[in-house]
């Protein structure tokens, strides 16, 4: 894992920032570089069973090889991270492959609009809303899951794991989305992005290099756009106007070295029904590393332990 943190550390060059196109390159190369390493021999690429569009939002559907029995009717909704900025279903593919193989249950990931130049908050939001609408329609027409009973498991790391967190807020917050909240029977957050409030307060910024402070303060510049506001509690997770009840079960894993690791144990201290792991000598982002990193895979395995137990939680 130290290479990749070194290759992520590496500094950009000043005519790429913050153009997101160049930046998506540069984290793919990333990922396409720890890919021609040594890779663990039980875990097994899925097939990619569709490419479709969710109202103008491009979704890859991962479809594991043997259905996990009894979670037929379990769908995992991953949002992926990169500072709301940078990444894209691409980069982490191998990961998704993985995931569907070790929970068997099908995986749908989107490309949601990045800042700066695609959208800023709530475009990420309205994309998985848009995304979840779609599967609606698809679970109707029973052309992808073959099932009208699904139910879903939204998941997500960093930047992804925030959107993720907001969007089960407004879907439990708006009466008219009361529909499709009651179908979202879990939610997991990987190093999740809580609040802005820790560029100040925290000193893991000086002494942790998973993540860079000024790096983090033009995500956050980015995300919220011109009228800067950070009160609205579906962008800061810890605003004084944010609630904490009648959430999903929760899911929340966290990396002792991550420069996020204050705000995310905030946030899921303060959540109903919540399951914490914590992981004292691991970065930013080593779950998703299933290729390279030792302590991954039995993340993942945590992940399908979760995500298995959701087939017995009632509906809001």
């Amino acid at each position: 894992a130290t290479d990749w943190l070194d290759l992520v550390q590496q500094p950009l060059p000043t005519a790429v920032a913050p153009r997101r196109p160049a930046l998506r390159r540069f984290v793919r190369d990333v990922v396409e570089r720890e890919d021609a390493g040594e890779r663990k021999d039980d875990v097994d690429d899925t097939a990619l069973l569709d490419d479709a569009k969710a109202d103008s939002v491009a979704c890859t559907v991962f479809e594991p090889k043997r259905k996990k029995e009894g979670c037929e009717s379990l769908c995992l909704v991953w949002v992926h991270g990169g500072g709301w900025m940078v990444g894209d279903v691409a980069s982490y593919s191998r990961y998704l492959a993985g995931v569907a193989h070790l929970t068997g249950v099908t995986v749908v990931a989107m490309d949601y609009r990045r800042t700066p130049d695609e959208g800023v908050f709530p475009a990420p939001i309205e994309d998985v809303l848009a995304t979840l609408a779609w599967l609606g329609e698809k679970e109707n027409q029973q052309s992808v899951f073959g099932n009208k009973n699904m139910r879903y498991v939204l998941a997500g790391d960093s930047a992804g794991a925030n959107v993720v967190a907001a969007t089960s807020q407004i879907l439990r917050d708006h009466h008219h989305q009361q529909q499709v909240y009651a179908k979202i029977v879990g939610q997991v957050l990987m190093f999740p992005v809580a609040t802005p409030g820790s560029l100040d307060d925290s000193p893991r910024w000086q002494s942790h290099r998973s993540i860079k402070r000024k790096t983090m303060r033009q995500f956050w510049k980015e995300y919220v756009g011109r009228d800067g506001r950070t009160d609205n509690p579906y962008v800061n997770l810890l605003s004084d106007k944010a609630r904490f009840d009648n959430l999903p079960k929760t899911l929340v894993v966290l990396a002792g070295e991550d420069s996020l690791h204050d705000e995310g144990a905030e946030y899921a201290g303060r959540l109903q029904e919540c399951i914490v792991v914590d992981e004292p000598r691991m970065h930013h982002g080593f779950s998703t590393m299933l290729d390279v990193c030792d302590r991954a895979l039995p993340i993942t395995d945590r992940l399908a332990e979760f995500v298995h137990s959701c087939v017995s939680v009632q509906y809001h």
